[in-house]
């Protein structure tokens, strides 16, 4: 439905919320993914992140530092990714960065979806492709 966009509880539990950021449509954008792309580890990743810059940095997220920390690895590989789920943030380097734990199961979240309305600046709309490679 036009307006509307699929959310993943598991999502929404690791701090997205729409209208999203600049900052993580311009993420989204720059490796031209969806969200439902990325795992619920991911989203927690990016909002960390964010929280990170503005919280503690008081900087705007940068993305070059993002890049710098973090890469896109295709799950569960890249001749073989995933529509849900198919895109994982990973650090590149741990001792570079803060340190926390994630759940290592998320078994079964992508059956926790919902619609939700998807109000400007909206995320772009649903296809039925993979991630797709793009080298950086």
């Amino acid at each position: 439905m036009t307006g509307e966009t699929v959310m993943f509880a598991p999502f929404a539990d690791r701090g997205l919320a729409l209208p999203s950021s600049n900052f993580f449509r311009g993420v989204i954008g720059f490796y031209k993914i969806k969200h439902y792309h990325l795992q619920p580890n991911s989203v927690l990743r990016t909002s960390i992140f964010v929280h990170l810059c503005e919280a503690f940095l008081e900087i705007r997220p940068h993305f070059n530092l993002f890049r710098h920390l973090f890469r896109l690895k295709p799950q569960p590989d890249e001749r073989n990714p995933a529509l849900v789920g198919g895109a994982g943030v990973q650090l590149r380097d741990k001792a570079l960065y803060l340190e926390y734990t994630t759940l290592s199961s998320l078994s079964g979240w992508h059956g926790q979806w919902f619609y939700i309305g998807n109000h400007q600046p909206s995320l772009l709309g649903r296809d039925n492709s993979p991630p797709k490679r793009r080298e950086c």
